[in-house]
């Protein structure tokens, strides 16, 4: 998932909670938890397929085309510093394999993607067409570097205690400058942040602006398409995190709970009256059923008597004692007396 998310603990354990998903969950779904995907603000808020959010314009994607350039520059000269070093020599160019004790053969059945730093550079500095797309694409051809050495050669082999020495360089220059990555903003005037324009813009006066979905009422932890939705920080709920991340971009969306005892107690309410009309529905129904049941008595008793009518009258002749008079209008009155 998108660093960029800010997920409930609570609502992620409600679904990781269920055994069965448990028993099924991959080491490839676990990885996807924390996959970082560049082409979306949340791609968690993407599968919820948010009906409320469509009237929402999302520049992310044109903002993230703006400041490539500039990433990928800081990404090339980082690069050049490395190639520059003394252990990264051996993977300046392709990689002979025979040259390190090892045959072509060996080394293509266990390096499925070979990739060198000058492969890299070229790409990273746009010299031909397959350009990267996001930073992260180059991190990872950087990392290929190193994972491939260690698929071949073990600790102790020159080249292997190379690729570890300047994994452990690159590794640490890397985590200096992804927060500079992060917070990189397009250098033309346009994309100049409003805060930086305009004093009155929401994020410096520390109050909300209005691109954002409110919470509906007091929702489930799981029920997150009902949560407040935000594509800006400055439109949280808590006003110090709005202070918090202002001027910085690393944040792409956020999810809102809100849980006060206001809504707390609007939920208990809205609970109690469902619940009042369930047992009204059901009450209902019963009369309901009840009624249908004496119709359909009274409608059996009504087609006996009219397809045998000298039952009747032969009932009414043994009991006139205890019945004198035949009311043709009522019949169920006249079958009490017969039987």
């Amino acid at each position: 998932d998108t660093p960029s998310d800010t997920l409930s603990k609570e609502g992620l354990q409600s679904i990781v909670d269920d055994k069965e998903q448990v028993n099924t969950l991959s080491t490839k779904d676990l990885r996807n938890l924390f996959k970082f995907r560049a082409d979306t603000p949340s791609d968690t808020h993407d599968k919820l397929r948010c009906e409320r959010c469509r009237i929402i314009r999302d520049d992310g994607d044109e903002r993230g085309a703006k400041v490539l350039p500039k990433k990928l520059k800081a990404c090339q000269e980082l690069l050049e510093q490395m190639m520059l070093l003394e252990d990264a020599r051996k993977f300046l160019c392709p990689l002979n394999p025979e040259n390190f004790g090892v045959s072509v053969e060996h080394y293509k059945s266990k390096v499925k993607q070979p990739i060198d730093l000058g492969a890299i550079k070229k790409k990273v500095s746009n010299l031909i067409k397959s350009r990267y797309e996001n930073v992260s694409q180059f991190s990872k051809d950087v990392n290929r570097v190193f994972a491939n050495v260690a698929k071949v050669w073990t600790p102790g082999q020159e080249i292997a205690d190379d690729s570890r020495r300047l994994q452990s360089w690159w590794l640490d220059k890397w985590a200096e400058l992804v927060p500079v990555l992060m917070t990189m903003q397009p250098d033309d005037d346009e994309s100049v942040s409003q805060s930086e324009k305009n004093n009155d813009d929401p994020s410096m006066l520390n109050t909300r602006s209005d691109d954002f979905q409110e919470q509906i009422g007091m929702p489930e932890e799981e029920d997150m398409r009902n949560w407040s939705h935000h594509h800006s920080t400055d439109t949280v709920d808590d006003p110090v995190f709005r202070a918090a991340m202002r001027g910085f971009n690393s944040v792409s969306f956020v999810f809102g709970l809100e849980v006060t005892w206001s809504l707390i107690q609007e939920k208990e309410q809205e609970q109690e009256e469902r619940k009042a009309m369930e047992e009204l529905e059901v009450m209902q129904e019963l009369e309901a059923k009840g009624s249908e049941a004496n119709i359909d008595v009274l409608e059996l008793d009504k087609s006996e008597c009219q397809a045998d009518p000298s039952n009747i009258e032969e009932s009414h002749g043994k009991n006139e004692s205890d019945c004198t008079v035949l009311n043709a209008t009522d019949i169920s009155s006249t079958l009490e007396c017969a039987y």
